[in-house]
């Protein structure tokens, strides 16, 4: 196996999202910009990223940490409708203010939502090529109020953030407080330990049942949907109903029975990112 050159990485602050650049060469001929999924942050694309610089030498990979995730901002602006919107959004400032030009995309779950309803926005002249790993792109049988549970997600962030002094105590701390006026609900509620998977199943219930709306603008051979053969979320009958919308697109099934692409097969992706160029 080709030795990696040591790369050099770049990270910056974009509109409140923690963002990183990571090259080998001094000149760029290719630009790709990694999106991770739920729960993740921009170290979940890592491994992607050296195995894309170690096929594609001259390739320059952007990653950052989605809205509401890692080291960037966990607001959302009012006029959201949803978070992939939201996302779409940061997608374009994160496009517009590195100067991208025609990058090629990769996402992995949430990520795929986002770079999917981006493609969509966008109505780009031209086919964008990206690469979509464990991507959902229509309503599953069960119907929820998306915007219900987003909204949801927005009041919590208001309150957390006027309540920045209600954190300056763990919740252990809190629990062994023998005098029980000095128990606070709302400083609880507030650690972070649980109000991190309290957000994270408010932006599930936000994302689950995404619909594309133009399914046209991806039925081109320069998306590539990667699923894996037993995708513990997007079932074989859901993948099958999905690409089956898209005769158009590209589909690759790797032998796996979960949903985390990005850590498992670097590779696979990296040769695929690696045809795109």
């Amino acid at each position: 196996m080709k030795q990696l050159q040591k790369f050099t990485k770049h990270s910056q602050n974009i509109a409140g999202l923690y963002c990183e650049s990571y090259q080998n060469s001094t000149v760029v001929n290719h630009q790709f910009v990694l999106l991770h999924g739920l729960g993740g942050d921009a170290n979940a694309t890592i491994t992607t990223i050296k195995a894309i610089l170690q096929k594609i030498p001259q390739a320059q990979c952007i990653t950052y940490d989605l809205r509401g995730h890692g080291k960037s901002t966990r607001s959302f602006p009012q006029k959201a409708q949803s978070i992939e919107a939201a996302g779409a959004i940061d997608l374009q400032q994160i496009c517009q203010t590195l100067k991208l030009k025609q990058p090629v995309f990769i996402g992995h779950s949430l990520g795929t939502l986002i770079i999917q309803d981006y493609l969509v926005k966008q109505l780009l002249p031209q086919p964008q090529n990206c690469i979509l790993l464990n991507a959902v792109t229509t309503t599953p049988p069960i119907s929820l109020n998306r915007k219900l549970w987003f909204n949801i997600r927005k009041k919590l962030n208001q309150w957390f953030a006027q309540n920045q002094s209600s954190k300056k105590r763990s919740l252990k701390q809190h629990t062994q407080h023998q005098n029980t006026f000095d128990f606070n609900i709302k400083r609880t509620i507030l650690d972070y330990y649980y109000t991190g998977f309290l957000n994270l199943l408010l932006m599930y219930l936000a994302t689950f049942g995404w619909q594309n709306p133009q399914l046209s603008v991806l039925n081109t051979s320069q998306v590539i949907y990667v699923y894996g053969s037993k995708d513990l979320l997007i079932c074989k009958k859901t993948q099958e109903k999905i690409l089956k919308q898209l005769p158009q697109a590209k589909a690759v099934c790797l032998n796996c029975n979960h949903h985390q692409a990005f850590l498992t097969h670097s590779q696979t992706v990296a040769r695929l990112a690696h045809q795109t160029v």
